[in-house]
């Protein structure tokens, strides 16, 4: 399920019409200095604002995450990821690869769902892309899930991106264990979704999140033993 239907089903589960937005962010009570740092590297430090969405009409107010970045130089904080209410979000695996900082995020619905995306944003220009890889609706039966949505291996997940903005994802994860390489190429509006390049199973070879880097060419790996591979773009 796409974010913006995850999102529509959980207000739909707790009474709450899917139009229902949090807040709009004021930029200018928000600087470079604001927030909880979750990312600082040379002069590009990202930092996560705590904010409440309040209902009205007596209901409890819900709180809600929105992510900005500062890059060298700037005096204004530019908002990359914002979340809403009702829904738990972290941001994780925050790395720069030339001028792009890269991030890892996973949301979960209070009641059900779950989703994990990959993306960048670009320093340069303020562009981000992001690419769904991992998605639940939460049902008991999986058979019954929306057909298609991707499930690449998410429990250890690590990703490298090239310079044109592709990402390769090396994600290990699932009872029985698997791993799986896979890329998302760069769309338009978004990254594509994700393209298999191997996976492993349990009893094979376990693969090394750790070891995924990508070339213009080609998405590289090893195993846990050491033995390296390779896959052609």
């Amino acid at each position: 399920m796409a974010r913006s239907a995850l999102f529509a089903a959980l207000f739909a589960a707790l009474g709450w019409p899917s139009g229902v937005q949090a807040s709009p962010m004021r930029r200018a009570q928000t600087n470079c200095r604001s927030g909880r740092t979750v990312f600082r590297q040379g002069g590009t430090r990202a930092f996560v604002v705590l904010r409440q969405f309040r209902p009205g009409s007596g209901e409890p107010s819900a709180p809600y995450k929105t992510f900005y970045v500062c890059r060298a130089g700037s005096r204004i904080p530019h908002a990359f990821r914002q979340g809403s209410p009702y829904v738990r979000e972290a941001i994780s695996g925050l790395r720069l690869f030339g001028d792009r900082l890269g991030f890892v995020v996973r949301a979960e619905g209070i009641q059900s769902g779950s989703e994990t995306e990959v993306g960048w944003i670009d320093l340069r220009i303020d562009r981000v892309l992001t690419g769904l890889i991992n998605a639940s609706e939460g049902l008991a039966n999986e058979s019954e899930e929306q057909p298609g949505l991707p499930r690449v291996p998410d429990w250890d997940l690590k990703y490298a991106i090239a310079n044109d903005g592709t990402v390769a994802v090396l994600g290990e994860g699932g009872d029985p264990r698997e791993w799986e390489v896979c890329l998302l190429p760069v769309k338009p509006h978004s990254l594509g979704p994700p393209r298999p390049l191997f996976l492993a199973k349990a009893g094979q070879e376990a693969l090394d999140p750790d070891s995924i880097a990508i070339t213009e060419t080609s998405v590289l790996w090893s195993t846990k033993n050491g033995q390296p591979e390779s896959a052609p773009r």
